[in-house]
C-alpha cells in the first residue's frame, strides 16, 4: 500500500488533472485480469495541456491487484 500511495502522490505532484473518466471494467479470457479504459485531460508539470486515452491492465491474485500495466492509445 505504501508504494501505491507514493505513486499517487507523485502523480498529483507532477500533473494537473482537469478531468478524468473511466469505462469498464472489461473482462477478458483470463480470470485473473481485467482492464479499465481511462480518458484524461491533464497538464503535466512543465508541459502543455493534453488529452490522452490509456488502458489499465490489472492482474489480481488473492483478491488483490498484484500488477498494473498501462497501454497508451494514440
Amino acid at each position: 500500500m505504501d508504494a501505491v500511495r507514493k505513486k499517487g502522490d507523485w502523480w498529483n505532484t507532477n500533473n494537473t488533472v482537469h478531468s478524468m473518466t473511466a469505462e469498464g471494467p472489461y473482462i477478458g479470457n483470463r480470470p485473473d485480469q481485467f482492464a479499465v479504459k481511462f480518458m484524461l485531460d491533464i497538464t503535466p508539470k512543465g508541459a502543455q495541456r493534453l488529452a490522452m486515452t490509456e488502458v489499465g491492465l490489472y492482474t489480481v491474485k488473492g483478491d488483490k491487484i498484484t500488477q498494473e500495466e498501462f497501454l497508451y492509445l494514440a
